[in-house]
């Protein structure tokens, strides 16, 4: 990165301490979704904008769900968005700890969403302060763009994109990559197979017409579709995949069932639609049975030799000192939505491992929290980055 090695000067502790107090408050505000509460947390996200002299946007939406966007100058298109969700996933048991109170042993941060992903917009927070106060920000600028219902239905990426006014020209989502650059992500479909059948009294099923049976003959001929979705790949993302993951129909054993229902999912390759899937599965269900598309969130990717993910390869190897690795996330994000809806390259980048996310006793290492900081700040100070 080029002129970039005075950039972070100035950068003492006292952003290290308000680094891990925002990392403290925001463990501390359960934002657990389900049920999707998410005000306390879109509250302190805001106020601490506003605070730096972040233009702040609210979006509220359906059950309790929030946006929150801070943006450091009057347009609405800045050079790049630190992007992350300000939801986590319900604190299940098994918990050593309190999981919405931070503690820190042995180097590593507990509470839920420490890794998923509130050290990361404590990071975004902390960088965008260090960014203001350096002065940087004020012309072309940056955003912080925080969603909610990351967890559920993605409804506030969703939601966000709709505004085609608000379209940053690059995206970094605060996913936990181990602070390795990650140039994309597989979409997320969701379907429905039902089977209709005729109910009537065991004891005579030939006057009805069994949907359990007519749904195992449409299962039977989907099994080969798995072997399809794991010959599609990506050269960098991998295989696609399908799953039939639950089933039900009928009401009691004397009862020929008159439907039946599955629930599957395919991950989506980037340039792949739920639309096209779903046509693939309804030739193959036949006449047994219909598909329904309920969910579809694209997939997305970079390529790596785009002056962007340079860019952002160069922040890591500046604050890391050792060369940036790159890779592909595994689970699902955010990054197909900006990339799609801003036409932006995005890339996924932040602390902590995957691993450790939707678990008891989540965590993250202290150090890989500071330099996420740091990697962040020096980002938003060296515009524009493509």
């Amino acid at each position: 990165m080029p002129g970039s090695s005075g950039l972070l000067n100035g950068y003492a502790s006292e952003y290290d301490s308000l680094l891990l107090r925002h990392a403290t408050a925001l463990i501390g505000l359960d934002s657990s979704n389900p049920p999707g509460d998410e005000n306390a947390v879109a509250d302190y996200c805001a106020d601490a904008m506003a605070s730096i002299g972040l233009n702040v946007q609210k979006m509220r939406l359906d059950g309790g769900y929030r946006n929150v966007i801070g943006i450091s100058s009057g347009g609405k298109a800045p050079d790049i968005a630190l992007c992350g969700h300000i939801d986590t996933v319900p604190a299940a048991g098994g918990w050593t700890r309190p999981p919405f109170a931070a503690t820190t042993e042995g180097g590593l941060l507990f509470g839920r969403g420490s890794a998923d992903m509130k050290g990361a917009l404590a990071a975004m927070l902390t960088a965008a302060k260090f960014a203001r106060d350096k002065g940087f920000g004020y012309d072309r600028g940056f955003a912080l763009v925080f969603t909610g219902d990351e967890e559920n239905c993605c409804r506030g990426a969703e939601e966000l994109i709709k505004d085609t006014a608000f379209k940053p020209r690059a995206a970094v989502i605060g996913e936990p990559t181990r602070l390795e650059v990650h140039t994309g992500s597989r979409g997320y479909s969701k379907y429905i197979i039902h089977s209709e059948g005729v109910g009537c009294h065991a004891a005579c099923p030939e006057e009805g017409e069994n949907a359990i049976f007519k749904m195992a003959r449409a299962l039977t001929r989907l099994e080969s579709y798995s072997q399809t979705a794991a010959g599609r790949m990506h050269p960098e993302l991998g295989a696609a995949s399908f799953n039939v993951g639950t089933i039900k129909g009928g009401t009691n054993v004397n009862v020929v069932p008159d439907s039946c229902e599955a629930d599957a999912e395919y991950r989506l390759l980037p340039g792949e639609s739920a639309e096209d899937i779903a046509s693939e599965l309804g030739a193959l269900a036949g006449e047994d049975a219909k598909v329904r598309i309920v969910q579809s969130y694209p997939g997305a990717y970079t390529e790596k030799g785009h002056p962007f993910v340079l860019s952002v390869c160069a922040a890591v190897e500046q604050v890391l000192g050792k060369m940036a690795k790159t890779g592909a996330f595994p689970a699902f994000s955010e990054a197909g939505f900006f990339a799609k809806g801003w036409g932006a390259p995005t890339v996924l980048l932040g602390p902590g491992s995957i691993e450790m996310a939707h678990k008891a006793d989540e965590c993250i290492p202290v150090k890989e929290l500071l330099a996420a900081a740091k990697i962040y700040a020096l980002m938003l100070c060296q515009q524009p980055l493509i």
